[in-house]
């Protein structure tokens, strides 16, 4: 009826032996364990595997929001009112490898209704936002439009090392050459 008055199940002995809890039960709480006012600890001296292998999926859910640490240091955490926080205070970096065409990173906004998709950064440097493609082009496409807009202060820069060719549709309007000639639909 005090601290540490523990019931402790084990395994004894350093050989290839497991502590199993098996059920045939069919129910979603075929195997169940709850603290009913503290929490739940697992601690696998190299590791945890989570198997859904059969069916279905794995489920982690908590009340107040679900934080994935290493070591003692959040990398993910999921609040309740729907906020991801990736590493706070600490440069963090979203890789996808990719071997051959077509291995896309795709991130997107579903659902035909008046959702948008919003990158925002409270950065103050002059690529506060920044998009880079290394070896390709960036293409951005708008079904109805684009805006660019320099809304507080500042201006709009447009620049091309070999140019800028402003088109409507396929055919060049204005065609800002390196060498400062500029050419109107030619």
């Amino acid at each position: 009826d005090g601290a540490g008055d523990d019931l402790t199940i084990s395994q004894t002995g350093d050989h290839d032996a497991s502590l199993i809890l098996t059920s045939t039960g069919t129910g979603s709480d075929a195997v169940k364990i709850d603290a009913s006012a503290g929490k739940v600890s697992l601690d696998g001296h190299t590791g945890i595997i989570l198997n859904a292998s059969n069916s279905g999926n794995v489920e982690i859910k908590g009340t107040s929001g679900v934080d994935i640490q290493h070591g003692t240091t959040s990398q993910a955490n999921f609040g309740a009112d729907g906020t991801l926080t990736l590493k706070a205070n600490e440069p963090y970096v979203i890789t996808h490898a990719a071997n051959g065409a077509g291995d896309d990173l795709t991130i997107s906004q579903t659902g035909a209704q008046d959702a948008s998709l919003i990158l925002t950064s409270a950065g103050t440097g002059s690529d506060a936002v920044k998009v880079d493609a290394s070896a390709g082009k960036v293409s951005i496409d708008g079904h109805t439009g684009i805006i660019l807009n320099a809304s507080n202060s500042g201006n709009v820069e447009i620049k091309g090392t070999s140019g800028v060719d402003i088109q409507h549709g396929t055919t060049s309007q204005a065609n800002f050459g390196a060498d400062g000639t500029l050419t109107l639909k030619a």
